[in-house]
Parts: C-alpha cells; structure tokens; sequence
C-alpha cells in the first residue's frame, strides 16, 4: 500500500491525460529530450563530466556518465587483468540493464576506443556516438598503435611512459600526486591500452556519428593530436566541430563542450540513414499513436482495465517504478473523485518514441478519493459538486506497442481555485 500512495503521490498529474479524443496538429520533428552516456579518458573518472552533466540536464537531457572499472570510484578494482573488452562489455551493460535506447554515446580520449566497441556489439541501442578528441580506431588498432599519430610533446612523453610502465600492469599519472585527495587521476590497466579492438559488426558502421576536435591556438586541425581520428571521422561524412584549445579543454571549459554537444547532436541526422525520428519509422510512430489513442479512449468511457492494459507490466513514472496494478487503482481513484473527468487534446506533438499532449483536462468534484493525486490536496475533501478545466502537459514514451514511461505537469492550485476549495486569484491592477 505504501508503494501505492508513493506512486499516487508523483502520478497525479499524470491522469489528465486520461480522457478526450486526439485532435489537433500533427508533428513531428521537435527538438527531443536525449539520453546522453558520457565515457571518460584515460586516468579519468566519471566525476570529470559532472559540469557537463549539469549544462545537458539544464537543457532537459538525461545523463550517464559512468567510472570505467578501475578508475575514479572504482580506482579500488584496479588490477592488471582489466583490459579494453572488460571496459566495452561495461558500458554495453550499462546501457542493457538501464533498458536505454536511442542513446547518444560519447567518448573523450582514450574512450574513443571504448565507445567504438559498444557501437560495433549495440548498434541498435546507439542514436549517434560523438567523439571528443578522441581515438577512432579501426579494427586491430589499439590505443597503443594510434598514439604515434599524436605530436604534441606532451602525448609524446605520456607514450613512452606508457611503454616504460607496461612491466607493471599499472600506469600511473606521472603527473598526478599519488599521495592528492579525490577527485584525481588514478593508474590506469595497461591492458586497456595494449588490447587491440576487434570490430566485426558491419551495422556499427552505419550508426550516425560526429567529431569534436580541440586544436591548440597556433596549431593546424591537421597538425593537432587527433588529426587522423577527425580526418576518418571526416571520410566517414560525419560533422567535424574545430574548439580551439589544448586536450584539456573538456575540463577547462565544460560549458563549451556541452553547448557544442548539443549543437552536434540537435543537427545530427537521422538514424541509419532513414527519414524516421527517435530510430523507428513512420508506421511505427503511427502505431505509438495508436496506443495513446485506445488509453484515453478506453478512460473516456470508463473502462479502466482497458485503460490500464496499454501500459507495459513495469515502467517508470516521474523516474519511479510502477506496475500496471498501480496504474489502475489510480485510475480508480481519480474516477471516484470525477467520475465525468475528461481530457481535450488541444496539441499533439511526436519525435521517435515520445508523444507530448497538451491538453485542457476537467471534471467534477462528486466523491471522495484515499490516494494523495490530483496534487494530493483532495484526500478526504468532501464532494463541491463544481466543475473545473485546467491545462496539463504530458510526455509518454510508447515501446513494443506498451507506454513504458510518463513525465506530466498540470494546473493543480488552477483546480482547487475552481472547486471554491481557495480564493481566486486577486486582479490585475488596472493601473
């Protein structure tokens, strides 16, 4: 029961979408909410794309970024058998268990490497991979093969220290104190350096991508360390985006990254070549619609089975685990509380596997509900007998033909002003 209230409690706002036909425009081609899975460099951690993350979800995005085993927090599983497949099937996981999909895949540096291989094993889960002046390797390279392309002295030097410290298993940051406080750079395997990638998938190579490279001032693009990963990235047609600074640019200015990132990933075309949003086609939205149509039908008329039934076994809603059994009493219980409550669909807009409704959602206050929804201000508030009609966004993520996920926003205080539950609003001054 307490599951059930805490779900109430954030799903409230989601029922308003629950009722009225589906009427409006059309459209497809919005800007769409993203998910972001940001694998560091070498030495690195996940901490480094920290101000990264904030700028993307400031802009709506979700955001992954992940400690590659034995670095960052995980510096303590840090042993010489971890090698390049074990940080590949390590973001591959990531992303199979989080259940991502559509996902914009990111590799700074060294993860070039990493993010190639999870291209080559998950095509199907990847929107678009964007390196950061990264590696771009083909398949047999491994990090160790490409650095001689780099010529700055200082990747000159970080090389042969590389090769000094193989013996060990473990390569320090010779420019980092071993003894400094986190976050800092810690040893990284050398195998991960050492292993060369195996590249067998011939989708991965279809699998939209983009190149960030940071050119020092005073250098050519062609002359910065990079030049070959930008100059394949380049061959591959893939969007090349110059920022001038050194390597460590990401750290130094991670709101240019970001704004770059966003830049690179809003032009970025659509998926495997098609002429579909969000990787499925135009039938398959169709059919999205489809589902979102028969669940507000199906509420409309007061069948909350049917209503419940579009909706897969488990999904998230508000971020929260829900099931199908949760839905329905909630359902229930906003009927109770309006058993007239409809929704009118006033604006329909479509990317991919996201629909968003706006839609002016209203009812009558006739009963009394036990769940916290509808802003949770109504438990127990005896029936007013008024009406009321309030406006209520809602975004839904429809997959293998199910809505798998919900986010809403609605008028709650608009709602109980109507019901005579508070003052209204005072007026404008006139003066």
């Amino acid at each position: 029961m307490k599951r059930v209230l805490l779900f109430a409690a954030i799903l409230v706002v989601f029922i308003p979408l629950l009722s009225g036909s589906v009427h409006g425009a059309e459209t497809s081609g919005v800007t769409a909410h993203r998910t972001f899975v940001m694998v560091h460099g070498g030495w690195g951690g996940g901490y480094a794309f920290r101000p990264i993350e904030r700028r993307l979800r400031a802009a709506g995005h979700e955001v992954y970024r992940p400690a590659l085993v034995g670095t960052g927090d995980t510096a303590h599983l840090a042993n010489p058998d971890i090698g390049l497949e074990t940080h590949i099937q390590q973001i591959v996981n990531l992303i199979r268990y989080e259940d991502l999909h559509d996902v914009v895949l990111t590799g700074y540096s060294y993860s070039g490497m990493v993010v190639t291989g999870v291209v080559d094993r998950i095509p199907e889960r990847i929107r678009q991979v964007v390196y950061i002046d990264a590696f771009l390797p083909e398949d047999g390279e491994s990090t160790m093969s490409f650095a001689p392309n780099m010529h700055s002295p200082m990747a000159q030097q970080i090389l042969e220290h590389v090769r000094a410290a193989a013996g060990s298993g473990l390569v320090p940051a010779f420019w980092e104190s071993p003894d400094g406080a986190p976050p800092k750079q810690d040893p990284q395997p050398y195998k991960t350096l050492a292993d060369t990638i195996s590249l067998k998938n011939a989708n991965g190579r279809a699998v939209p991508g983009a190149f960030l490279q940071f050119v020092p001032p005073g250098t050519k693009p062609d002359e910065a360390d990079f030049a070959v990963a930008a100059a394949r990235a380049k061959q591959r047609g893939w969007p090349v985006r110059v920022i001038v600074g050194d390597h460590g640019t990401v750290f130094r200015a991670p709101e240019l990254v970001a704004d770059a990132l966003l830049a690179i990933t809003d032009s970025s075309p659509a998926p495997h070549g098609t002429a579909t949003s969000g990787r499925i086609s135009t039938t398959a939205q169709r059919a999205n619609r489809k589902v979102v149509e028969r669940f507000l039908d199906a509420f409309n008329r007061g069948d909350l089975d049917g209503a419940a039934a579009t909706f897969a076994e488990t999904g998230l809603n508000h971020g929260y685990p829900v099931g199908r059994d949760e839905i329905r009493l909630v359902l229930q219980d906003i009927q109770t509380r309006f058993p007239d409550a409809r929704l009118t669909v006033k604006s329909w807009l479509q990317d991919g596997e996201w629909i968003v409704l706006r839609a002016m959602y209203s009812g009558t206050h006739r009963g009394i509900g036990k769940y916290p929804v509808d802003g949770g201000m109504l438990v127990g508030v005896p029936p007013t007998e008024r009406t009321f009609e309030v406006q209520t966004i809602h975004m839904l993520r429809v997959q293998k033909g199910a809505i798998t996920e919900h986010w809403a926003n609605r008028d709650d205080l608009g709602m109980v002003r109507q019901l005579g539950l508070l003052p209204p609003p005072p007026p404008w001054p006139t003066e």
